[in-house]
């Protein structure tokens, strides 16, 4: 889904990038297909995962102090690559990914390209998790439109639009053993920092501010 290769692979086994992606796949398999994207603030995304993959605060610590450790490292390996050699931030995707996915997942504009080389922009209904998370039926009924479906019969259509998450990032945290709370202000300064550039790419190619999450 992110792609940048076939399996998640940043390259082949001799090193060189993938000539496709998995957005080539897909249009090989079904053209035709409609797909809806729904994309969460970054910071926020990568905050969850870190509790979801219990890998991290394993490491780092179930905490927003691990959290902020973790972070700090991500950040500067990726920048780290970009100093060197000149390197893009496409080319830094690629090659880091394995070591840097949840960093990397945030920065939704590298991928963009893949996907609108791919299929055209009608293919597509994007969405923000906040406003979606704010107005689920009112999002729904969108996304039923650009599918093609029709809106389910109320006593099917009330109880799903009522239902809650699953996997509220609360309850998670709780099986893992991590204690989380907020996220630390000096880690959200950092990370608006760092993604700031990227969201403001993307929110240039959907043609829409709110993508800057400012």
């Amino acid at each position: 889904y992110t792609g940048i290769g076939v399996l998640g692979r940043p390259a082949t086994e001799d090193g060189k990038p993938w000539d496709f992606t998995l957005a080539d796949v897909l249009r090989e398999a079904q053209p035709e297909v409609a797909m809806v994207a729904i994309f969460r603030s970054p910071p926020e995304r990568m905050y969850s995962a870190y509790y979801y993959y219990g890998h991290y605060a394993a490491k780092f610590g179930g905490n927003p102090e691990g959290f902020h450790k973790y972070a700090e490292q991500q950040v500067a390996a990726f920048n780290k690559c970009l100093a060197e050699a000149g390197a893009t931030a496409r080319q830094c995707v690629v090659s880091k990914y394995s070591n840097m996915e949840q960093l990397v997942k945030g920065m939704y504009s590298e991928f963009m390209d893949d996907w609108l080389n791919a299929f055209p922009r009608k293919s597509f209904l994007f969405l923000k998790s906040e406003e979606y998370y704010a107005d689920v039926p009112g999002h729904l009924e969108k996304v039923l439109d650009h599918l093609g479906m029709s809106k389910p019969p109320a006593d099917v259509w009330t109880p799903m639009t009522g239902m809650g998450a699953t996997n509220a990032r609360a309850t998670l945290g709780e099986k893992r053993g991590a204690s989380q709370g907020p996220m630390l202000p000096e880690t959200r300064t950092l990370l608006n920092e760092f993604y700031a550039p990227y969201n403001a790419k993307l929110a240039s190619i959907l043609g829409d501010t709110k993508w800057n999450w400012g």
